[in-house]
């Protein structure tokens, strides 16, 4: 039986930010949420009949904001997934949630932890008034604190917590103060990244004031050290967390872990024998509501694809492969991939020992530099 990961998408949010290039959208006035309960059931049957000798690990709830759906409308999506998918009896169920969506259609975060939702991820941010409202936050710092208070009170054991850097005018101190905080809440899990300005959304044709590049380095070191010293692995670029708690969804993704996706947008690479697939869903709420299992760009992986795309997600995750890894997760032999590895290598990017391949620190400061080695022909 494959092991495999689930993600359920909720397109939509209270309003869209200027930064996210996600597949969100203002939530507008008949727009039903029974109705994509419904479309996300058929989702769900239609994967299931697929995919069948699957274990779901793990199933992510993102977004959009899924927490604006009432917990007895993913309670549905779930059972579901329950009756038409094998799930680990130790399945980790993640829910995103913005700091006070929630409190929207005045649910107790009781409620959505009683229907099985065993992980938290919480968009906070940043923790100063200022930059949340320059970034589109409907929350303020004290929806923070409120809604980590309740998921605490709520007995959720495992919590992520967002956090982004090099903000619009952003100092150093201030990037600080923002670690500061979330480390003195103790989450199990940080995840921290610099903003950056992505194509089609309103900071790409608005643009703010961001920190000098000096600036930003500052950051990132003075913020690697910090989050070192009070217990926070960094296991992946942006992922920190305490001692055995690692998103195990997310870690499935940088593996180069088979998943599938239901819902508007969602993604899914699945792998039945030597061949895998990628597919999506439409994007848009309204056409996947008329068409929920309509497979998107349809493809089967080459073995280019393959090298490219398994070296662009390990080489996120710090830790080392083996050639044993990229066997069996690609199901073609390590001399597809070993002509380009020695040219990382050659170039410092890649180091071997006993443990197998990873990145040195000259790879990890250029990873851009490193896994464009692996894009394209050979020739």
């Amino acid at each position: 039986m494959r092991n495999i990961a689930f993600y359920c998408h909720f397109p939509w949010c209270v309003q869209k930010c200027p930064y996210c290039d996600f597949n969100s959208y203002t939530l507008r006035d008949g727009d039903s949420f029974w109705s994509y309960i419904a479309a996300l059931r058929k989702d769900v049957e239609q994967s299931a009949a697929e995919n069948p000798s699957t274990c779901i690990q793990s199933i992510f709830l993102g977004g959009g904001t899924p927490s604006l759906f009432r917990p007895a409308q993913i309670e549905n999506v779930l059972e579901h997934i329950h009756k038409h998918f094998n799930v680990s009896r130790d399945c980790e169920i993640t829910m995103e949630m913005n700091p006070n969506t929630h409190v929207e259609h005045s649910e107790p975060l009781q409620n959505y932890r009683k229907i099985g939702i065993n992980r938290l991820s919480i968009g906070a941010q940043s923790f100063n008034n200022k930059h949340l409202k320059s970034l589109g936050r409907t929350h303020g710092a004290e929806d923070i604190f409120r809604t980590y208070s309740k998921a605490l009170a709520a007995q959720f054991h495992s919590i992520n917590i967002d956090i982004m850097y090099a903000l619009g005018k952003q100092t150093l101190e201030q990037a600080m103060a923002d670690l500061t905080k979330v480390c003195e809440l103790g989450p199990e899990h940080i995840s921290w990244y610099q903003l950056t300005i992505e194509p089609n959304t309103v900071f790409h044709s608005q643009p703010p004031t961001l920190p000098e590049h000096d600036t930003c380095a500052d950051i990132m070191q003075h913020g690697l050290d910090y989050l070192q010293a009070r217990g926070y692995h960094r296991y992946e670029i942006s992922a920190f967390s305490q001692t055995n708690m690692e998103c195990r969804h997310n870690t499935n993704y940088w593996a180069y872990g088979d998943y599938i996706g239901v819902g508007a947008g969602s993604h899914s690479k699945v792998s039945h024998g030597k061949s895998t697939a990628r597919y999506h869903r439409h994007r848009s709420p309204k056409a996947y509501l008329l068409a929920p299992t309509a497979k998107r760009d349809y493809r089967i992986l080459t073995a280019r694809d393959h090298v490219f795309e398994f070296m662009l997600n390990r080489t996120r995750l710090l830790r080392p492969f083996t050639a044993a890894d990229f066997e069996n997760t690609t199901q073609l032999p390590f001399s597809v991939l070993q002509k380009k590895l020695e040219l990382a290598i050659a170039q410092g990017f890649i180091g071997d020992d006993a443990n197998g391949y990873a990145l040195t620190p000259s790879g990890l400061l250029y990873l851009n530099d490193c896994q464009l080695l692996f894009l394209g022909s050979d020739d």
